[in-house]
C-alpha cells in the first residue's frame, strides 16, 4: 500500500478534498497515523467544502465533554452539519414562535449573527441573545429600547464591538453600541418588558423622506450606504456623520445591498424601468453599471453570500427568485412556485438552497439552489406537470401576513411577519424535539411540495 504520508502536503490536501464523509470516517480506522490526519485536517476540509456557516456543536454533548471540545473540533461540527443536511432532505424541522407583537408592526425587520437576534417592532429594537453553548436557543431575557421617533425600516449589524445601525421613517440613521445592554444584568421578571434607555452614538441626517434601507461592507466600516424615498442614494462617513456623496436614483427604491465585496458591487432594487440598478464602488465615486439590462420585474429584496462571492439572488414582484453570476452579469437560474404568483418580499440563500418570503399567507418557499430548470431531466419518472424539483413551501400558521423579512444559515431560518417572529430549526434530533415540545412556544407550521398532487390535481 502506498503511504500517503510520502506525498507533498498539498497533494495530501487535494486527496482529502475528494473524499466523501463516509470515506473520511473509514480512513480513520486504518491506523493511528491516518486517524490523526483526519482529525486534524480531514474533517476541517470537509466542513469547509460543504460551506456550512455558523455551525456550533450539540449543546448536550458540549456540556458533558466541555474539556475535550473546542472551536476546532471539526469532527463534532461535521456531525452537526451532516444531521442538519439530512433533516433538510427529509423536510424535518422544529417551528418556534420567538415573539408575538401586540397589534401590527408596519415594517418589521430582523437580523442575526452568532450571538444575537435583532427584531424591529414599530420604533423599538428587541434583542434576544443566544445561549453560549446552544446556538438559536435563547436565554428568554428580551432586551428592548426605543430607537427612533417613527417605525424602524432596516437594521445593520456592523460586526464591530456590538455596533449596529438602524434606519427609520423619521428620515434618520442612527449608530448604536449594545455593550451596555449586554452588560446590564437584572433578574427581575418585569424588567425585560420595560424599554431600556439607550443613547445613540451617532445620528445621520440629510435624507428628506423615509430611509428605506442601509448597507455597509464588512471590510469598509468607514462608509455607510443608504437609500430613501426621496429617490437618492447617499454615502456617509461613519466617523463624521457627513454625507460624502448623493446620487439620484431612477425610481423609488426598495432595498440596497452589497452584492460582491470582491468586486465592490452594490445593487439597488427600485420601482423603475430598470428594476435593478448596479453600482461599482470606486475610491471617490459610484460608477453605474450597464451590464444588467431589462430586469423583468421590480426587485423587492437582494441577498449575497460570503461563501459564494460570485453570486447574488433577487426576490421580485413577479414571484420569481433569480440567481445571477457576478462574473457574467447573467441570470443563470430562476425559481418560482408554479402555482403561486405572489411577489417575493424577502429572500436569502446558502450554499444549497434559496428561501423566499411571499407577500401573502405567511409562506416561505424553499428551492434547491443547485437545480436549474433548463437542465431538467424528463426521465425522472415524474407525472407531467408535477415536477418534483420545483421546491416546497412552509406555511407559518393561520396567518395572512407577508413574510416581510427573513434570514437563514445552514441550519436555521428566522422569519418575521406583521405580528410574530418565527424560528425554523433543522439541526435538532426529532426525538429530542418531541421530548421538549412542551418547552416551545409552538404553533402549527405545515409544509407542502410545489406540485399538482398537493392541489389535488395530480
Amino acid at each position: 500500500m502506498v503511504m500517503i504520508f510520502n506525498f507533498p502536503f498539498d497533494i495530501i490536501v487535494n486527496i482529502l478534498n475528494l473524499l466523501t464523509i463516509q470515506e473520511i470516517v473509514q480512513l480513520r480506522l486504518v491506523n493511528k497515523s491516518y486517524n490523526k490526519l483526519i482529525k486534524e485536517y480531514g474533517f476541517k476540509l470537509y466542513f469547509t467544502n460543504q460551506k456550512w456557516n455558523i455551525i456550533l456543536s450539540d449543546p448536550t454533548i458540549e456540556k458533558r465533554h466541555s474539556s475535550s471540545l473546542s472551536a476546532d473540533n471539526w469532527q463534532q461540527k461535521v456531525s452537526f452539519g451532516y444531521i442538519t443536511q439530512q433533516n433538510w432532505k427529509k423536510k424535518k424541522f422544529s417551528s418556534t414562535v420567538v415573539t408575538k407583537y401586540h397589534g401590527q408592526s408596519l415594517i418589521p425587520k430582523l437580523k442575526f449573527d452568532k450571538e444575537k437576534l435583532l427584531c424591529c417592532v414599530e420604533n423599538f429594537i428587541e434583542i434576544y441573545y443566544f445561549n453560549k453553548y446552544s446556538y438559536a436557543d435563547f436565554n428568554h431575557r428580551k432586551k428592548r429600547f426605543m430607537a427612533h421617533n417613527n417605525d424602524v425600516t432596516d437594521i445593520l449589524i456592523s460586526g464591530r464591538n456590538d455596533e449596529i445601525y438602524t434606519s427609520s421613517v423619521d428620515s434618520t440613521i442612527k449608530k448604536w453600541n449594545l455593550k451596555k445592554l449586554r452588560n446590564n444584568i437584572n433578574y427581575r421578571q418585569d424588567y425585560y418588558s420595560r424599554p431600556y434607555n439607550l443613547t445613540p452614538k451617532k445620528t445621520f441626517k440629510g435624507h428628506k423622506k423615509s430611509v428605506q434601507s442601509i448597507y455597509m461592507f464588512t471590510n469598509d466600516p468607514l462608509n455607510l450606504y443608504s437609500i430613501s424615498f426621496d429617490e437618492t442614494l447617499r454615502i456617509w462617513n461613519t466617523e463624521t456623520t457627513q454625507s460624502q456623496l448623493e446620487i439620484q436614483l431612477p425610481g423609488r427604491p426598495r432595498v440596497i445591498r452589497g452584492l460582491s465585496s470582491k468586486n465592490n458591487l452594490i445593487g439597488v432594487g427600485n420601482r423603475s424601468k430598470e428594476h435593478l440598478t448596479l453600482y461599482y464602488v470606486t475610491p471617490n465615486d459610484l460608477v453605474k453599471s450597464t451590464e444588467i439590462k431589462g430586469h423583468q420585474s421590480t426587485v423587492y429584496d437582494l441577498a449575497s453570500n460570503q461563501n459564494l462571492p460570485n453570486t447574488f439572488v433577487t426576490g421580485c414582484y413577479d414571484g420569481v427568485c433569480r440567481l445571477f453570476d457576478v462574473r457574467t452579469m447573467q441570470c443563470v437560474a430562476s425559481y418560482r412556485d408554479p402555482y403561486d404568483y405572489h411577489p417575493v418580499f424577502s429572500v436569502d440563500y446558502d450554499a444549497y438552497r434559496i428561501a423566499a418570503g411571499a407577500s401573502r399567507n405567511g409562506i416561505i418557499r424553499i428551492f434547491d439552489l443547485r437545480y436549474n430548470k433548463n437542465h431538467y431531466n424528463i426521465h425522472q419518472g415524474v407525472k407531467k406537470g408535477a415536477r418534483n424539483n420545483d421546491g416546497w413551501s412552509l406555511y407559518l400558521g393561520n396567518n395572512r401576513s407577508p413574510v416581510y423579512s427573513l434570514q437563514m444559515d445552514h441550519s436555521k431560518i428566522f422569519a418575521t411577519l406583521s405580528n410574530m417572529t418565527w424560528m425554523l430549526d433543522f439541526s435538532k434530533d426529532i426525538k429530542h424535539q418531541r421530548q421538549n415540545h412542551h418547552k416551545m412556544n409552538d404553533v402549527s407550521c405545515l409544509h407542502y411540495t410545489h406540485s399538482k398532487k398537493w392541489l389535488g390535481l395530480g
